[in-house]
């Protein structure tokens, strides 16, 4: 029994479509579609080895995503959830202060405070 899997090159978008037999490796497949130095990885950013066997992971016509190694993908040198979810949680804390002094000042809601802004600014 033959899979067929679809690998989809970075950068240039181009698509190779690859038939793989029981036992077939990562590394097997990299080095039959010519992408040697290239990582594989599943929707979803999930990286696989060489070692793994993608025969019996690979859905049918599934797709996987080939990137130059030195380039991360969902780990390594990449930005850590951590510190995204911080970044986040600080814009939103920055957000919430802006609304704050434009709905406080004068006791104005938020859309007069704009309105008096663009009458300040455009001397409407």
């Amino acid at each position: 029994m033959e899979k067929q899997i679809s690998i989809v090159v970075a950068a240039s978008g181009e698509i190779k479509d690859i038939g793989i037999s029981e036992g077939a490796t990562v590394g097997e497949v990299m080095k039959e579609a010519n992408l040697v130095g290239y990582q594989l990885t599943r929707k979803g950013g999930e990286l696989l080895t060489p070692e793994t066997n993608i025969f019996s992971m690979a859905m049918d016509s599934e797709k996987f995503y080939a990137t130059p190694e030195d380039v991360s993908v969902g780990g390594g040198d990449s930005v850590p959830r951590t510190t995204l979810g911080m970044l986040n949680s600080r814009i939103s804390d920055f957000l919430d202060k802006t609304r704050n002094v434009a709905t406080d000042q004068d006791n104005k809601t938020w859309g007069d405070r704009s309105y008096g802004l663009k009458k300040k600014v455009f001397n409407l």
